[in-house]
């Protein structure tokens, strides 16, 4: 955890709301740069939800990869509130992106191109937070961020992966039972 506060950040949007807390927009006092806040309420929590909302904390920040969602800091304030500061990716989920994309095709399908580079990029970052011993128990279109990418082949779009409801595994043997 870090010496930030709530006073550090300026917020900008809601972004949306879950059964565990709220998603802004905010910007940083100090730099001027946007970056998302996603605040968990540890109030309504048990023991070990707030033990789990710690451990996201944690999980997030040893994570770096090109398609999963970049954590840059997170505190507890005031005392009552878990904050995550994760990068902002301006292009929304991408449940939104295929909307908008068939919305511009006329309800048509996309192509193929696209489909690869989506589960590709999809599937690296799930294998890099499999590889951290990191399950993602989640996976949906809602919980799949775009952002906007430099390169001239990703037709300006990038999915991230949110770690929103990450699970730190520990390896185990499991015995194979005969059906």
């Amino acid at each position: 955890m870090s010496s930030s506060t709530l006073a550090s950040f300026d917020k900008l949007a809601l972004l949306g709301r879950g059964s565990y807390g709220s998603v802004y927009k905010v910007r940083r006092v100090k730099d001027n740069k946007e970056y998302v806040m996603k605040q968990i309420s540890l109030e309504a929590l048990s023991s070990d939800e707030r033990k789990d909302a710690i451990e996201e904390c944690k999980i997030m920040a040893r994570l770096k990869h090109p398609h999963v969602v970049k954590y840059y800091d997170s505190f507890i304030d005031p005392r009552t509130t878990v904050n995550i500061v994760m990068e902002f990716c301006p292009s929304g989920d991408l449940q939104q992106l295929l909307a908008k994309e068939a919305a511009v095709k006329g309800g048509n399908y996309l192509h193929e191109e696209s489909i690869w580079k989506y589960l590709l990029e999809i599937a690296t970052g799930m294998y890099y937070m499999h590889s951290k011993h990191v399950l993602h128990r989640d996976v949906k279109t809602v919980r799949m961020i775009a952002s906007f990418c430099a390169s001239p082949t990703s037709h300006g779009l990038t999915p991230n992966i949110d770690l929103r409801t990450g699970k730190h595994l520990h390896w185990q043997t499991w015995p194979v039972k005969d059906w």
